[in-house]
């Protein structure tokens, strides 16, 4: 695998939530991980809800990865995302 990782984690940030994308240090050196949530294997998700949010871990492609996801399955790249249970109304 030939992908450069940014040093920075990359945030986005919608109406109804935030996701972070990066490595696990990464990760982990911006939000605390809650303790008991497991690191899932491959491509599965981990889903939890914690204060007034879901949250959802999973791996995911590391940005300008070409192939199929499976070759990533082993890959050191998360997303993490957290939404309020009830989104606002608009």
């Amino acid at each position: 695998m030939n992908t450069l990782l940014a040093d920075e984690p990359l945030f986005i940030m919608d109406p109804f939530g935030v996701e972070i994308r990066g490595t696990r240090l990464q990760i982990e050196s911006e939000i605390p991980i809650f303790p008991g949530v497991v690191w899932p294997d491959a491509f599965r998700l981990s889903r939890w809800d914690q204060d007034g949010f879901s949250f959802s871990l999973r791996r995911c492609k590391p940005p300008g990865s070409i192939g199929h996801k499976a070759k990533f399955k082993g890959c050191d790249y998360w997303s993490i995302s957290w939404r309020p249970f009830r989104p606002a109304a608009y």
